[in-house]
């Protein structure tokens, strides 16, 4: 199998989920070809539910694509490389997140959610 020595850049997209978010939110869209490295969640205010508090990370039409479960009941940063990481392919990605409580009563919540990916340099004809 032949390497690819296509250039890359590293790059990043950012979006918030609080307590309210119990369906899937549209976080950001990543391009063509963008190669996910990881998440970061950094969890600014510890979600409140009186039972578990998972946040949940996937793409449109599969809400734990690419992380299922992750604890935000703490005030902590996180990185998760769990699940489908890697090349997006020619499709363009809408990566969503969802805030699961299980007792459905959390009033207080608030992560930053980070996609740290590369993309191919653009060429210039």
């Amino acid at each position: 199998m032949a390497l690819s020595n296509t250039p890359r850049q590293v790059m990043e997209k950012s979006a918030v989920v609080t307590y309210k978010d119990t369906t899937a939110k549209e976080l950001f869209t990543l391009p063509s070809n963008a190669k996910i490295l990881f998440f970061l969640v950094d969890v600014q205010t510890a979600f409140n539910d009186s039972g578990t508090d998972l946040l949940d990370l996937g793409k449109t039409g599969d809400g734990d694509f690419f992380a299922d479960d992750i604890d935000v009941s703490a005030a902590t940063q996180i990185m998760t490389q769990q699940y489908e990481l890697g090349d997006v392919g020619d499709g363009i990605k809408t990566i969503t997140g969802t805030y699961v409580g299980q007792n459905s009563n959390a009033t207080a919540g608030k992560a930053v959610v980070t996609c740290v990916y590369s993309s191919k340099f653009a060429t210039r004809q």
